[in-house]
Formats: structure tokens, C-alpha cells, sequence
């Protein structure tokens, strides 16, 4: 994996020396509601250098001094930008949110007090009792995380806990950051946080549960079936590839960061499920000449671990997918080869599972 591709790997949060701030946090506040490549038609597809948002907004690159240790000391005497006096709307304050985020990130060295501001920003918001739709609720429980981590470094903990408290109260699902983020160190020897690690577990539970759900109540069901080449020249139709009980279709590229954040799910899927009736194709749509992606195709896939076929795309399979957003889109399809549930963008293995169980259940 390159290095861009590792940059991206991470792209659910920036990372500038032991601070951890969700990049989907600045993104939102351009509305951006899915991490997938958008492209409307294959030809669309962005060059080599990383996939392009929906609003055309890319993902930054890491500063050259990432590797360093953050100093929180060094942001003392940083100026910060004053909280207005007069009282501000709700958009108003999620733009104000996010601005803060991305000053605070984007500082040589990060800046807890901007993260501690947007915190109480995002108080404020939810003070006012308006109902936030899903991005802005991702965009406030973040807020709060972040909130807690400048706390956490200022060994305030009870102002920590209560911030976290809010975060996962709004639904912050990063919960891998509660034991890896090095900004929350200082809560770990704390009882209060093994409550909050049990509490959390739960959550988690229950948020797997409803993005699944989700994928099932957000898809019409609709037939599904190609002949298309796979990389080696042949002709593969999807009847004779399907497998007994489920078949996943990516529908991605080589070139698109959040579709190979999501092959390792599917070569460990691949490898889980295969023997109890699990197939996967992945459907590649590349830029430019055969002659020159379909290497790229086959190196990608010796490097990743993928033995499930591989094809190349074309317009009339894409056009099969009703509303089709962007790279990656899966598709679920059951026993009669007929799809069940579609997600777009990337999405954890535990989702991942949790619809391929789903349907097998159900035969």
C-alpha cells in the first residue's frame, strides 16, 4: 500500500502526533454524507490521485511534521478565534463548528482549546432543542469527542467524561478511539472509564444493528445480472458466478480510497463465508486503457489477498443500479439473484457481516 493509500486508510480522522480528529468532522460541514467517490457515469472517474468528494473536496494530505509529538503546551499562546457575542442559529453554529475543527487540525501543533470551543459551541446547539438531521448529529457528537480529548490533555476529567457522555449519547460510533487515542490516556486509570467502555460496547451493538437495518430499508429490491470480461480476457456472466445462499458486488476502482479501504472486509469475508455459500465479484471501473489498468488490477489484487473474480465494468451495468452515487457501491444479492440490500461508501466489516448474516437466515 502507498503512501497516500495509508494516508487515506485513516480518513475517518486526521492525525497530527497524538491527536485524533475525525476528518468526516470538516467534511460534513460541506454536507458531504457518504465517504464514497462520487461519479455519476464511469467516465467521471477521478485521476489516480485519490477519490473526489461530493462536493469536489478532497482529502488533505498530512503535514510533513505528522510523525511528531504533539505538544499542548506549544498551543498556549496560539490565539484563538473569540466565541461572538451575539447569539447565533444553528447553521451558523455547525459552520462555526466545523471552521474551529479545521483551524485547530490544520495548526502546526493541535490546538485542544479551538477543539474545547467548538465543544461548547455544540452545547450551545443542542441547548436550543432544534432537531438535528443525521450529519448534523454526526457533526455535534464529534464536536464533543473532540471536546473531551482537549480536557483529557488538560487532565480536566470530569469536564472529559461529561463531553464523551454527550458524544456517544448523539451517536458517536468511532468507538475504537475510547482505547487507541492517545489524547484520552489520562481517563483510563479512571473507574469512570471502564463504565464508559461498557456503555460504549452496547452502543456499538446497537449502531451495527441499525446501519444493517438500514441497508435493508433503504433498498427497493431489484434483479441484477452482467456478462462482462474479467481481467484475464474471459467471459464471466453473474448467473454462473453466483453463490448459493449470498453474492456481495463491489462496484469500485483501484484508483478510489475508501473502495480499497474496504477489500480487506471482503477478502476476510470471502475467506469466512465462502464454504457456507458466500460468492463475491468485485466489478472494476478504471481510467484510462486496458493495457494500462489491467496490470494495476492484477497487482492490486496479489497484494491484497483477493482469489474472488474480478471483471470490468461497463455502462449498461452500471445502469442497472437504480440512483447510482458513487465508488464504492455493493450489492447484496440473495439465492434468486435478486438484491436485497445496497450500501454506498465505505462501511465496517461488523455491517458488512451483519447483512451478509442476514440474508442467509432468511434462505
Amino acid at each position: 500500500m502507498d503512501i497516500q493509500s495509508q494516508w487515506i486508510f485513516k480518513s475517518q480522522r486526521i492525525l497530527r502526533g497524538s491527536q485524533c480528529v475525525r476528518l468526516s468532522m470538516v467534511l460534513l460541514v460541506a454536507s458531504i454524507v457518504f465517504a464514497g467517490c462520487s461519479s455519476e457515469k464511469k467516465d467521471n472517474v477521478p485521476n489516480a490521485s485519490g477519490g473526489v468528494a461530493s462536493t469536489e473536496a478532497t482529502t488533505p494530505k498530512p503535514a510533513e511534521d505528522d510523525a511528531g509529538t504533539s505538544n499542548p503546551a506549544a498551543t498556549k499562546d496560539m490565539p484563538s478565534d473569540a466565541a461572538p457575542q451575539v447569539e447565533m442559529a444553528g447553521p451558523e453554529l455547525l459552520q462555526k463548528i466545523g471552521e474551529l475543527t479545521q483551524t485547530a487540525v490544520q495548526s502546526p501543533n493541535p490546538n485542544y482549546d479551538m477543539l474545547i470551543e467548538a465543544g461548547s459551541l455544540a452545547e450551545k446547539l443542542t441547548q436550543k432543542g432544534e432537531d438535528l438531521d443525521e450529519s448534523a448529529k454526526r457533526l455535534v457528537s464529534t464536536a464533543f469527542y473532540n471536546q473531551a480529548c482537549g480536557y483529557a490533555k488538560k487532565s480536566d476529567k470530569d469536564k472529559a467524561f461529561a463531553s464523551l457522555d454527550r458524544a456517544l449519547a448523539l451517536g458517536f460510533d468511532e468507538f475504537n478511539l475510547l482505547t487507541e487515542d492517545p489524547d484520552l490516556q489520562s481517563l483510563r486509570d479512571d473507574e469512570r472509564f471502564s463504565k464508559l467502555k461498557e456503555k460504549s460496547k452496547e452502543a456499538e451493538k446497537m449502531a451495527i444493528e441499525s446501519k444493517v437495518d438500514e441497508a435493508f430499508a433503504s433498498t427497493s429490491a431489484f434483479p441484477f445480472d452482467f456478462e462482462l470480461e474479467n481481467v484475464n480476457g474471459e467471459k464471466l456472466s453473474l448467473e454462473k458466478l453466483r453463490g448459493s445462499k449470498v453474492t456481495i458486488v463491489d462496484v469500485w476502482g483501484t484508483w478510489c480510497p475508501p473502495c480499497r479501504m474496504e477489500i480487506p472486509h471482503f477478502v476476510e469475508l470471502y475467506n469466512k463465508h465462502e464454504a457456507g455459500g458466500l460468492q463475491i465479484i468485485g466489478i472494476n471501473y478504471e481510467r484510462g486503457d486496458k493495457e494500462a489498468f489491467i496490470p494495476k488490477i492484477k497487482s492490486f489484487a496479489e497484494e491484497t489477498g483477493i482469489k474472488y473474480p474480478l471483471v470490468i465494468g461497463d455502462e449498461a451495468t452500471q445502469d442497472q443500479i437504480p440512483d447510482f452515487q458513487g465508488y464504492p457501491t455493493t450489492l447484496f444479492l440473495d439465492s434468486q439473484g435478486v438484491v436485497r440490500a445496497k450500501t454506498v461508501g465505505y462501511h465496517p466489516m461488523e455491517v458488512l457481516e451483519g447483512i451478509v448474516m442476514r440474508i442467509m437466515e432468511k434462505g
